[in-house]
């Protein structure tokens, strides 16, 4: 469940609650359990900045195993500069979770943009229930767009550093009003990781939408040292049959070696309460 709240464009609060999926995915309502999750932000828009606050924690039989505070800042100095500061705390363990600060600048038809971040370790939980922890990392973003009339193109370099282990990737991307294209390649010693990956939001007609979104990565999963390959892809409708009122719905599957055809649908309804007329 999510309800969100918004007035003219300043104060927007979000609220977000929710109940882990069975496992054998049937349909059916879950019985209160020590499984869920709950989350709520809240953002302010001053003059030339905007300031963020959240809240997020999850249980997992009955025990908490993430939960978490942040706060973000964006804004610009000057018209053609514009930049973000985040910082996430870990609140079980009493210590950051994750800092970063990244600067955009404008001139034109070009974007260059930088970034550095660092990251503690952190359990995360996947679709098969299992808990597992990544590594913590520390991230140096570069990158630079140059609009190509309804079109931008997208080159960036990531360079991760991993305890005493270095990986450097490179993203070709190619973005317009509808969609997104991009292509990744990581370069490590273990050989090189290729990737794609495309998003699509395509207006068919007045009240209707098309969906599409698609991935295909090389990735090595955190737990084990080899290589293997992923996919995931969605697609589907929105329709708005009235200006207030948005339905969806979602056919959903990934595919890998664990799974090796997770099927799903999703059917989405969404209402914007507002004051408009």
């Amino acid at each position: 469940m999510l309800l969100s709240y918004g007035s003219a464009s300043r104060l927007k609060l979000i609220l977000i609650a929710g109940s882990v999926t069975p496992f054998n995915r049937n349909l059916e309502v879950n019985k209160p359990s020590g499984n869920n999750a709950l989350g709520m932000s809240g953002s302010y828009s001053f003059s030339r900045f905007r300031t963020q606050l959240s809240y997020f924690q999850k249980s997992k039989n009955g025990r908490k195993i993430w939960q978490q505070a942040g706060i973000t800042l964006n804004g610009r100095l000057k018209n053609s500069f514009y930049y973000t500061a985040n910082a996430e705390i870990d609140l079980l363990h009493s210590t950051y979770q994750r800092l970063r600060l990244s600067a955009d600048y404008y001139r034109n038809r070009w974007i260059v943009h930088g970034e550095i971040s660092n990251q503690k370790p952190r359990l995360f939980e996947d679709f098969l229930y299992q808990l597992f922890e990544i590594e913590g990392y520390s991230q140096l973003r570069t990158g630079i767009s140059y609009a190509l009339n309804k079109y931008r193109l997208n080159l960036d370099y990531l360079l991760s550093v991993y305890g005493a282990n270095l990986s450097n990737k490179i993203i070709i991307g190619l973005s317009s009003g509808w969609g997104y294209l991009g292509l990744v390649t990581n370069l490590e010693d273990q050989g090189k990781n290729f990737g794609i990956m495309g998003n699509v939001d395509y207006p068919l007609a007045r009240k209707w939408t098309l969906l599409f979104h698609s991935s295909y990565y090389n990735y090595k999963r955190h737990l084990i040292s080899v290589n293997e390959e992923a996919a995931a892809f969605s697609t589907g409708f929105d329709f708005k049959p009235f200006r207030n009122l948005i339905i969806g719905s979602r056919i959903q599957e990934m595919v890998n070696s664990y799974f090796k055809n997770d099927f799903r649908g999703l059917f989405r309804l969404k209402y914007v309460f507002d004051n408009k007329k």
